[in-house]
């Protein structure tokens, strides 16, 4: 069921943000370094798997929409998304 799910969020993401999500109008950034740099690390230091995204650019304070596949990190944004089965 987790797969299917996750193709599923790969073709929403697609219709909202297109080929190139970082460049697309609907597409917010992070409001400073701080909040940049807690982001990335809730990304980087979790034991579950990316499923989708997973992408930061600190220079542009952006994060791709990112998916996990398993829950493990306690905390949620509205750009890094848990999938519970």
């Amino acid at each position: 069921m987790e797969g299917k799910l996750i193709e599923q969020f790969k073709i929403v993401l697609q219709a909202f943000y297109g080929n190139d999500p970082q460049n697309s109008k609907d597409t917010a950034r992070i409001i400073n370094n701080r909040h940049f740099t807690r982001l990335q690390s809730l990304i980087q230091e979790t034991h579950s798997t990316v499923a989708i995204g997973g992408a930061t650019d600190p220079y542009d304070l952006w994060i791709e929409p990112t998916i996990f596949g398993l829950y493990k990190i306690q905390t949620s944004f509205s750009f890094i998304i848990h999938i519970v089965i």
